[in-house]
């Protein structure tokens, strides 16, 4: 079977055909490419989109990584950070930071500026965990518009993190750490500062440890009935 289709490639994802590119693999199996657009439609492109995100396509991708957006500064601010590690990581140069809502820059913003940087193609990731009613259906239709300005500009919109193995250790790495400051042993991380999270976390299991001694006192009192 032809696999430079997207509908050839879902068919051996249903499948679990071995016959995928290779990057369809490593934890992201079928869920790479999900929606295209740009000069000419979706027409021809998915297929080349498929290939070239393999690494094999030679133009100069711009990407935009968009979250919800949040009326709270803090929050908008770590997609900023992200976005930062994320370009030391990867080496990518055009990559910009998008809030789907709530919150500046927008992804036509963040799409705009990518084309004056140089892209030839947007690539859009959502920051997101799981597939919803964003995901599906306002991110692409924010994108489409965003695309409309700059004709000639080809785009597509990736599928969220979803079930991939790495979150595995990314969740038990914050519970650890949660953990760690719940029993003062770690100081407050990022994600809780300035909300007083920590505190109330420590708070709570200050609780749990007195009723629980004070259970055990009970127990073993010899006027418990």
């Amino acid at each position: 079977m032809d696999v430079s289709s997207l509908g050839a490639a879902r068919q051996l994802i249903r499948r679990g055909d071995d016959r995928l590119p290779r990057h369809f693999g490593q934890g992201l199996r079928g869920r790479v490419i999900v929606r295209a657009g740009g000069e000419g439609g979706n027409q021809g492109f998915a297929g080349a989109a498929v290939q070239q995100m393999a690494g094999s396509g030679g133009s100069r991708d711009g990407i935009v990584i968009v979250d919800h957006g949040s009326r709270r500064a803090e929050s908008n601010s770590m997609l900023e950070e992200f976005v930062e590690m994320y370009k030391r990581k990867t080496g990518h140069e055009i990559v910009q930071a998008a809030h789907m809502e709530l919150a500046a820059p927008s992804i036509e913003d963040a799409f705009d500026r990518c084309v004056e940087l140089g892209a030839q193609r947007v690539i859009v990731s959502p920051y997101f965990l799981f597939p919803g009613r964003h995901w599906n259906k306002d991110i692409p239709a924010l994108a489409a518009a965003a695309s409309a300005k700059h004709p000639g500009i080809r785009y597509l919109v990736t599928a969220p993190i979803g079930l991939h193995e790495l979150m595995v250790d990314v969740l038990e790495d914050r519970m650890k750490y949660c953990v760690s400051r719940a029993e003062g042993r770690a100081d407050e991380c990022d994600m809780c500062v300035g909300t007083g999270r920590c505190r109330e976390i420590a708070v709570v299991q200050r609780k749990q440890e007195q009723n629980h001694q004070i259970g055990l006192e009970s127990s073993i009192s010899p006027n418990a009935s």
